[in-house]
């Protein structure tokens, strides 16, 4: 709605060029509202309504062109002044309590937002306006509340994880947030997470013609973030070497694929890892040879009896976000990182020979051929 008044003022000199100028002087005032309600999801449910005062003056100009013997005046385009004097609501912000207070979790506390209005340059409490309450992980009494006469909107809000915080927000009439406020509580320091993939960092040899090079396992423990952990040892199922031991000394070698996969849960806290072995599965597939190139037997078994020992529970110690070692079953370590997906340069690691034929292998001073296969 604009409203206006106005004279006409009208300049002429010695019957020469002679300006006219019609201002225009107004008030401008706009109230929009709306609103969203999805059946099920508050996600994306907003009630909105805004109010903009403006005063302004809208400049009529033209010329009278009287020097030239006609009666009439040529217009120019209008222009205008204007100005926004008030506008609401305008802005929410945090009353009570202060940012960084300690607070528990589980436990419900009172926090008020104050929203206002501006009028010219006061800020000034306003009444009506809905309120919307966010927490990522915490609870709030109401999803949404209108202010009171103060321009305040108190709610319950109850935390339930560490570094938990809560959000207020005010809407237009379109949905976009015209001011948010927020409510840190007292920043705990979190514990190192391990939930995600770490492989682990040691390694087995390659089949390649005695004497064998030790390449990466890729092996990898995964830590779920509902508490339980899978385990695999060999997940690509590449052919390895080992030494055949007696007495002491080395009398042979072996040559084949083992693979394990394991699963259970696991509990984490203080740095502390402990883990219970649900499901269990070891496959091994070896050629032994004598020294000279001799074969001597395959051995092939698998074992599916779950171990006893915590396999993997132990104390963590963090290097870094994505290095860790775990000190397990008395002094023993294992280091793991964290990454993704097996680089390429691990892949790439076993001998393109052996590679290409993954499951087979020719010893390389006889003419037997063998083939592994494991089944999980």
């Amino acid at each position: 709605m604009k409203i206006s008044a106005y004279p006409k003022i009208k300049i002429k000199l010695y019957n020469f060029l002679g300006p006219a100028f019609s201002p225009q002087p107004f008030l401008k005032d706009s109230v929009k509202m709306g609103m969203f309600n999805e059946m099920g999801s508050i996600s994306k449910d907003y009630y909105g309504w805004t109010e903009k005062t403006y005063a302004g003056v809208d400049l009529q100009t033209s010329i009278m062109l009287d020097f030239i013997g006609i009666n009439e005046e040529l217009p120019f385009p209008p222009i205008t002044f204007e100005g926004l004097f008030y506008n609401a609501p305008d802005k929410i912000e945090l009353k009570s309590p202060e940012n960084g207070l300690d607070v528990q979790l589980d436990k419900p506390i009172e926090v008020t937002f104050n929203v206002t209005r501006k009028l010219l340059a006061a800020d000034l409490p306003i009444q009506g306006v809905s309120v919307k309450f966010e927490s990522p992980k915490g609870k709030v009494s109401q999803n949404f509340l209108l202010t009171d006469l103060q321009g305040n909107a108190k709610v319950q809000w109850t935390p339930t994880v560490p570094n938990d915080s809560l959000t207020a927000k005010i809407f237009d009439a379109s949905g976009e947030v015209i001011s948010q406020a927020t409510f840190k509580p007292k920043e705990e320091e979190e514990e190192f997470s391990i939930v995600g993939r770490w492989w682990n960092k040691g390694g087995y040899m390659a089949p390649e013609p005695y004497p064998q090079k030790m390449v990466d396992g890729e092996n990898y423990v995964e830590f779920f973030s509902d508490g339980t952990f899978k385990e695999i040892n060999n997940p690509l199922k590449n052919l390895y070497g080992s030494t055949w031991n007696k007495d002491g000394q080395v009398i042979g070698y072996g040559i084949g694929v083992f693979y394990t996969v394991a699963r259970g849960t696991y509990t984490y806290s203080n740095l502390e890892l402990k883990t219970n072995t649900t499901y269990y599965y070891h496959a091994t597939n070896q050629d032994i040879y004598d020294l000279s190139g001799k074969f001597i037997r395959n051995d092939n078994f698998t074992i599916t009896d779950i171990p006893a020992i915590d396999r993997f529970g132990g104390k963590i110690e963090v290097f870094d976000h994505n290095n860790i070692w775990i000190h397990y079953n008395g002094n023993s370590i294992r280091r793991f990182e964290r990454i993704e997906e097996i680089p390429d340069f691990k892949s790439k690691s076993i001998l393109p020979s052996y590679k290409n034929s993954q499951y087979h292998i020719k010893n390389p001073n006889t003419e037997i051929v063998t083939k592994y296969e494991l089944h999980p």
